[in-house]
C-alpha cells in the first residue's frame, strides 16, 4: 500500500506557484498571499498525494516548468478528488480556468517569475 502525504501550495494564471510538505509551510501565510494575488486567480489549496504524484510535481518545479506542475496535480487529484481550498469563495472556479496567463490583467506576455 503505498504511503499518502498533505501538501499545499498557491497555483494562479502562471502554473503552481509553491509546492510544500503541509508540515514544513506556514498555511496562514500561503493563504494571504493567495488571497492577495486574487486577480490573477491565486488559490491556496491542499491536496493529499502519493510518493510517485508528489516527486512528479517536484521534478517539474524544479525544472521551472510551472504550468505543467499545476497541470500534472490536477491530473493526479482528479480521480480520488483530494484537492482543496480551505475558506476562500470562489477558489474552485478559479481552479478550474488555470493555468492561463490571459487571465492575469498585469501579465505583459514575458515570463519573468522568481520561485522559492
Amino acid at each position: 500500500m503505498e504511503t499518502k502525504k498533505w501538501w499545499c501550495g498557491i497555483a494562479d494564471a502562471h502554473g503552481l506557484e509553491s509546492f510544500f510538505a503541509l508540515e514544513n509551510a506556514d498555511g496562514t501565510s500561503l493563504q494571504m498571499r493567495a488571497m492577495a494575488n486574487r486577480q490573477r486567480h491565486a488559490v491556496f489549496f491542499t491536496a493529499c498525494l502519493d510518493d510517485k504524484g508528489s516527486q512528479a510535481i517536484e521534478g517539474l518545479c524544479k525544472g521551472k516548468k510551472w504550468k505543467e506542475a499545476l497541470n500534472k496535480l490536477k491530473e493526479v487529484t482528479e480521480l480520488e478528488k483530494s484537492v482543496f481550498f480551505p475558506r476562500q469563495e470562489g477558489a474552485e472556479n478559479s481552479w478550474g480556468l488555470i493555468p492561463n496567463e490571459r487571465l492575469d490583467p498585469m501579465y505583459s506576455g514575458k515570463a519573468v517569475r522568481k520561485r522559492r
